[in-house]
């Protein structure tokens, strides 16, 4: 099994700090004395920061790699991103005039003054142009207010949903709920009772994941029930949950399997060699004899290239696995006179 090691946005993440004492792992900076090793897996827990260190990355895995973060954390980035892919979005722009052909249409604006922010920073919600051209000058970023009832957080590794909760009104919250941004501060909490994540909301949220190249993430997602539309906001690649709850234990079984993967796969079927006729299909030049086994290898899915090596009697073929840059052994063959047979 590899070894997890994490590299959060910041040391004292909550979340980063619970998951490397579940795991023994060691947190690493950006500028620190971190040199990675073969028998490590690198978790990014948010951050964007391209470390001093990518150089020795080579084929250890990152999950969630930095230049994927660079994207996730910058709201007009992730936008445009999303939109290339073809994944459902609220309208934005940059220019002030969309916003005021929207406002006009009687839509609401959300002004983006802080493209990497969290937690509502830097939103200015508007209703009128007066309110507009208030906010408009260092707006970075001009959203129209998507209006739904439901609100939904996913949450999606390698393609699959494995958590989800619904942001509900807190009943008893002390104020007037924030419909625009739907937290904690604005009277909003993430509930698991008696949801249910529809189907448009699922297909939506696990295509955000793949768009933005993150193998492990949180999806904020709005849907519309009346027009079975669902918009993504944002990806969260830093998410907060605490011990003992369903998210947690989740992300403990999604990290097991991280971990427990070989780093050079061999495709199930390359599990069945022996079933590779070998013996009968020598013929009479070296030459013949490999290209028959390539025509044999090659049927097995996942393989890209073959090489041969004979060594003290034995044959051993390998081969690149699609995907990967370096070559793995795919079959072994202890006999003399064949591996003789083979040698150039």
């Amino acid at each position: 099994m590899k070894k997890l090691v994490i590299y959060p946005y910041e040391l004292v993440s909550e979340s980063g700090k619970l998951l490397a004492e579940t795991f023994n792992a060691k947190k690493v900076r950006p500028d620190g004395n971190y040199r990675p090793q073969n028998d490590e897996i690198i978790l990014n827990w948010g951050m964007s920061e391209t470390p001093n260190w990518e150089g020795m990355v080579g084929n250890i895995k990152v999950i969630n790699h930095w230049d994927a973060i660079k994207v996730s954390v910058n709201k007009l980035k992730t936008f445009e991103k999303l939109k290339a892919a073809g994944v459902n979005i609220p309208l934005f722009s940059t220019k002030i005039d969309d916003a005021r052909q929207w406002i006009q249409n009687g839509d609401v604006i959300v002004c983006r003054k802080i493209l990497c922010g969290s937690q509502g920073d830097g939103i200015v919600i508007c209703k009128n142009l007066e309110e507009l051209n208030v906010a408009a000058p260092d707006t970075k970023m001009f959203v129209r207010y998507f209006k739904r009832k439901k609100e939904f957080r996913v949450f999606v590794a390698n393609g699959e949903i494995f958590d989800f909760s619904e942001k509900k009104k807190k009943e008893d919250f002390d104020g007037e709920h924030n419909t625009f941004v739907r937290n904690f501060a604005g009277g909003y909490i993430f509930a698991r009772q008696n949801v249910v994540l529809p189907e448009i909301v699922k297909q939506q949220s696990i295509a955000a994941a793949a768009a933005l190249n993150l193998q492990i993430t949180a999806i904020d997602i709005g849907y519309n029930e009346s027009q079975n539309l669902a918009v993504v906001f944002e990806a969260n690649c830093s998410f907060a949950f605490d011990a003992g709850t369903t998210t947690f234990e989740s992300v403990k079984k999604i990290i097991n399997k991280f971990l427990e993967i070989n780093e050079n796969p061999i495709p199930a079927a390359i599990t069945a060699s022996p079933k590779i006729e070998v013996t009968p299909i020598i013929a009479p030049s070296n030459q013949l004899c490999k290209n028959k086994l390539k025509d044999e290898i090659y049927k097995l899915n996942g393989i890209t290239e073959i090489e041969f090596r004979s060594v003290d009697n034995t044959l051993k073929v390998y081969g690149k696995v699609a995907g990967r840059n370096n070559l793995i052994k795919i079959l072994e063959i202890n006999n003399p006179e064949i591996s003789h047979f083979w040698e150039d």
